[in-house]
């Protein structure tokens, strides 16, 4: 899910849709394009949002492999009508394939922040997402972590 807003934060996701934050803060719709055929974020709460989750509906899944992950990808970054934006925060899944590889080479980060649950295969999926990152040399956060409670 991406979200933008100028000195706002732009949250986006490649992966199925990040449908908490779609249903809690974006209501369902289709949406729309500019005369260039730009897609146009949703916006709300002065933040800017896409997923891949607004252009299906809920009911369907995503099976997608590689190429059609990438393709996507590249147009949630490159043919979206986002304006100026401070901050970009790309919601991802866990681990160290395609996804996070791509947005490393594609697009220059500042840094990025692995948020992990407490269980030990979520956190050894996170310790690999740190690594990974060191080695595009990418700064990393130091891991946050969240709760069910």
């Amino acid at each position: 899910m991406l979200i933008s807003s100028t000195h706002q934060s732009l949250d986006f996701s490649p992966s199925q849709g990040g449908p908490v934050l779609m249903l809690v803060i974006y209501k369902p719709c289709s949406c729309s394009h500019t005369l260039e055929s730009r897609l146009i974020p949703l916006m709300n709460y002065g933040l800017k949002a896409m997923s891949m989750g607004f252009l299906i509906p809920p009911e369907n899944a995503i099976v997608w492999r590689g190429l059609m992950v990438m393709k996507a990808l590249q147009q949630l970054l490159h043919e979206v009508e986002w304006g100026g934006i401070d901050v970009l925060v790309i919601d991802m899944p866990p681990g160290t394939g395609d996804t996070q590889l791509t947005i490393a080479q594609q697009i220059y980060l500042d840094g990025v922040a692995i948020v992990s649950t407490p269980q030990d295969i979520a956190l050894i999926d996170a310790v690999r997402g740190i690594n990974m990152f060191k080695k595009v040399d990418v700064p990393v956060s130091p891991p946050s972590g969240m709760s069910h409670g």
